[in-house]
């Protein structure tokens, strides 16, 4: 597993996206050879922890990816996107995830979590 430490810092406070004031953030990777992101701005709602919007820009400056969330819901007390676009810049794709349902904090084993459990993680069926 591959982890980003990144160093963020507040550009703007008051910008409007969907209805929502946002703290629009720049976050830069730390080691930037470990990144496949020069940096990534995002937008988030001042009024629920969420991530509204995203923009991630290659090494060049260039911008590669946007991510926009809408749909916002609270579920067991965590606020979440229940839709959420991913778009390609640069292949002129996207990507669309719909959330029907979202359940948290379902009392799982911690032992779950652990590096060895999760190479060995069980198939659940529904």
């Amino acid at each position: 597993m591959c982890l980003t430490i990144s160093i963020n810092r507040l550009l703007s406070e008051n910008e409007i996206i969907d209805g929502h004031k946002t703290y629009k953030v720049e976050s830069k990777p730390v080691d930037a050879s470990r990144s496949q992101y020069k940096h990534v701005y995002y937008w988030v709602a001042r009024d629920v922890p969420v991530v509204l919007h995203a923009e991630m820009y290659d090494g060049n400056g260039i911008l590669v990816r946007e991510l926009h969330a809408s749909t916002l819901k609270k579920a067991s007390g965590i606020w979440g996107a229940r839709h959420v676009e991913m778009r390609s810049v640069e292949e002129k794709t996207r990507t669309l995830l719909t959330i029907d349902e979202a359940k948290f904090n379902q009392h799982l084993d911690e032992k779950l979590f652990m590096p060895e459990s999760l190479e060995n993680a069980p198939v659940v069926k529904h």
